[in-house]
C-alpha cells in the first residue's frame, strides 16, 4: 500500500501527545529524508563554499574591486549599451523558453510513447543543427575571401549582424515550432515540432555565443553573463511552479512569446550596429580588432585608398 503520511504513529497503543514544535519537526524530517529531495537538501553547502569562494577569487583577480564592485560595472555597462542589453534579452527568453520546455514535452505526448527514443531523436536533431551554423559559417568566410579578393572589405560589424540575423532566425523558427501544440493535438505533428525545436536549439548556442563574445566586453563578462541568468532562472522557476493550474497550451502560449521577444532584440542589436556611427562597437568592446580606425567604421579605409591610387 502507500507509505503513511509524515508524523503518522505507526506503534501500539495510542500516539503519544507531541506538541506543536514537535509535530513540526517530525514533519520536516520526514521530507527532508525523503529521496526525493534529499540530493536538493545536501547540496546547500556547496553553493555556500561556492559563493564565499567566488567573493574571494574575484577580490584577489579582480583589481580589489569585489563582488558588489564587479556588479555595479556590469549593471552600468548593461544601462549604457543597448546592444549589451539586448544580447541578455536573447538569452534569458530563448533559454527560459527551451528550459519550460524541458519540462513540458513529455506531458504533451501520447504516455505510451518510446521517451528514450524521442530523446535520441531530439540530441540527433542538436547535432543536425549545429552542423547547419557550421555549414553557415564556412559559406560566410568563402564570400568574405570572395569579397576581398574583389577589393571589398569586411567590417566585424557586418559579421556580427549577420550572426544576429541567424539568432533572429532561430528564435523565429523556435515560436514557430512551439506554435504547434497550441493549434494541434495531433501528436505526430507535436513530436515533428519539437524535433525541429531541438534543431533550432542546436543551431541557436553556437550563433548565439558567438554573438554574444562580439558584444560582451572581456572585462566582467562573466559577471554579465551570470547576471542575465538571474531573470532566465526566475521565469523558469516562476512557471514549472505555476505549471499545474494552467493547461499546456498556455504554457506553450508563454514561450512562444518570451521567443518572439527574443527575435525582437537580435533584430534591435542589428539595428544598433548597423546605424552606429561612434566607432566599432564590437571591436572597441572585445579590444580584439586593433585594425579599425578610431574614426570610422570602415577597417584601413585610408590605407584602402593608398592602394587603390598607386596601382
Amino acid at each position: 500500500g502507500s507509505p503513511p503520511p509524515p508524523g503518522q504513529w505507526l506503534g501500539p497503543g495510542p500516539p503519544p501527545q507531541r506538541t506543536p514544535r514537535e509535530k513540526r519537526r517530525v514533519v520536516l524530517s520526514a521530507r527532508v529524508m525523503n529521496p526525493t529531495h534529499l540530493p536538493f537538501v545536501t547540496g546547500w553547502w556547496r553553493y555556500i563554499v561556492s559563493v564565499v569562494g567566488g567573493y574571494s577569487e574575484m577580490g584577489h583577480t579582480g583589481g580589489g574591486v569585489g563582488l558588489f564592485g564587479a556588479v555595479t560595472q556590469a549593471l552600468r555597462v548593461i544601462f549604457t549599451r543597448p546592444e549589451v542589453l539586448f544580447c541578455g534579452m536573447i538569452q534569458a527568453t530563448f533559454e527560459s523558453s527551451m528550459f519550460i520546455f524541458v519540462f513540458m514535452w513529455t506531458p504533451s505526448l501520447p504516455a505510451d510513447i518510446n521517451h528514450g527514443l524521442v530523446f535520441a531523436c531530439y540530441m540527433a536533431a542538436v547535432m543536425f543543427g549545429s552542423a547547419i551554423f557550421a555549414y553557415t559559417q564556412q559559406q560566410q568566410a568563402a564570400n568574405k575571401q570572395q569579397l576581398e579578393t574583389e577589393g571589398k572589405t569586411v567590417t566585424p560589424t557586418d559579421a556580427t549582424v549577420e550572426l544576429s540575423k541567424i539568432v533572429r532566425y532561430a528564435c523565429l523558427l523556435a515560436a514557430g515550432g512551439l506554435s504547434v501544440p497550441i493549434l494541434s493535438d495531433n501528436p505526430y505533428m507535436r513530436l515533428a515540432a519539437f524535433i525541429a525545436f531541438e534543431g533550432v536549439v542546436g543551431c541557436y548556442f553556437p550563433s548565439y555565443s558567438s554573438l554574444r563574445s562580439r558584444i560582451l566586453p572581456d572585462q566582467g563578462r562573466a559577471t554579465l553573463i551570470n547576471l542575465f541568468r538571474v531573470p532566465l532562472n526566475l521565469t523558469v522557476c516562476v512557471v514549472c511552479t505555476l505549471a499545474p493550474n494552467y493547461p499546456p497550451a498556455h504554457i506553450f502560449t508563454l514561450c512562444v512569446c518570451l521567443l518572439l521577444t527574443g527575435a525582437f532584440s537580435a533584430w534591435r542589436i542589428g539595428c544598433i550596429l548597423t546605424h552606429n556611427t561612434t566607432p566599432d562597437t564590437c571591436a572597441v568592446a572585445a579590444n580584439k580588432c586593433p585594425e579599425v580606425s578610431p574614426i570610422s567604421k570602415q577597417p584601413l579605409n585610408i590605407e584602402m585608398k593608398m592602394r587603390n591610387a598607386s596601382t
